[in-house]
């Protein structure tokens, strides 16, 4: 598998959208923040905020994290992508304060 990053908040919305909505009520917090970035992109700092995409065979997961803040998880998120996300993370020197998301999808991360 194979994550994808993405810097735009609204090419990543038109992926969520198509996935998520199913489970809105569990990932409204990245709904609620991918709107509003993408009114404005650096409405919690200079840096542009990280979005992770993941498809293979189907939907796995995505994340989202604007620095310095917490690491947002979608609820669906695949465990299988943990240990590749986390390297992207450190290949992208990303500091990671705590994780958000679904109760099982936190804990296992």
């Amino acid at each position: 598998m194979t994550i994808q990053i993405l810097r735009s908040p609204e090419e990543f919305l038109v992926r969520v959208k198509k996935v998520l909505t199913p489970y809105e009520a569990e990932n409204v917090l990245i709904f609620t923040l991918l709107d509003r970035l993408r009114k404005n992109p650096h409405l919690f700092g200079e840096t542009l905020p990280y979005f992770f995409w993941c498809e293979h065979e189907g939907f796995k997961g995505l994340a989202m994290q604007t620095p310095p803040h917490n690491l947002i998880l979608s609820t669906p998120f695949d465990k299988e992508l943990e240990a590749e996300l986390l390297s992207l993370l450190e290949e992208h020197q990303l500091s990671i304060p705590g994780v958000i998301g679904g109760k099982d999808e936190a804990l296992s991360f």
